[in-house]
């Protein structure tokens, strides 16, 4: 309020229309209080926004942080292993190699089996101690034969040629030995599939003829 001059003070007061109570603004502070004003309420947007993506980028950190702990102690963390109680038998799996094919090898040849001769009682023999030329009275033989060899083709050897003298007769005779080789040959496939010699020749004495009923002359 503002006194007037010249008038008395009757303890009553006059009111005075200011019009221009405070000085007049021009268009440049308008528009620069407007422009500050924009810059604050844009800024107090931005500081609005700021803090939840301020907030989910710390969030995303933390969670990759935990996720590389986690990894971490996953990867050096030891492994557990449940072991069975002390009741229970577990059975180890077994690994069956595969067998090895079996491949054929040749089989060597089958050694050629001997001949053999026949004795008296026609009986096959090899290598015979012993061996009867006579076969009715037994008055000339063998003995003391030992062989040198005995194939399948052929068997030698010496001995004994015994023989009785039967002077005066064969009942009252004497026998005589002499000293001999013997010579087995000519040998000729049996009925069963061996062989046998036809031929036995004694150094001094003869040839003999063997068949599978023994020798004859």
């Amino acid at each position: 309020m503002t006194r007037i001059p010249g008038e008395q003070d009757d303890g009553a007061f006059h009111h005075a229309e200011t019009v221009d109570a405070y000085p007049r603004l021009s268009n440049a502070d308008l528009d620069r209080i407007d422009r500050q004003r924009h810059q604050r309420r844009r800024h107090h947007a931005l500081r609005a926004a700021a803090i939840p993506a301020g907030a989910v980028i710390l969030l995303t950190a933390a969670g990759l942080i935990g996720w590389r702990v986690t990894a971490y102690d996953s990867a050096h963390q030891p492994a557990i292993t449940h072991t069975p109680p002390a009741h229970t038998i577990v059975p180890a799996a077994r690994h069956h190699p595969a067998a090895p094919a079996e491949t054929a090898s040749p089989s060597p040849p089958a050694a050629a089996a001997p001949a053999v001769i026949y004795n008296c009682e026609s009986q096959p023999l090899t290598e015979p101690a012993g061996y009867t030329l006579a076969c009715a009275d037994g008055n000339g033989g063998l003995s003391s034969l030992t062989w040198t060899s005995w194939t399948a083709s052929e068997a030698t050897g010496s001995g004994q040629y015994y023989s009785n003298t039967c002077n005066p007769d064969c009942a009252q005779g004497t026998f005589t030995y002499t000293p001999v080789t013997v010579t087995l040959s000519d040998p000729l496939a049996t009925t069963n599939g061996g062989e046998y010699f036809t031929l036995m020749t004694v150094s001094g004495e003869g040839t003999w003829q063997l068949g599978p009923d023994g020798p004859g002359m």
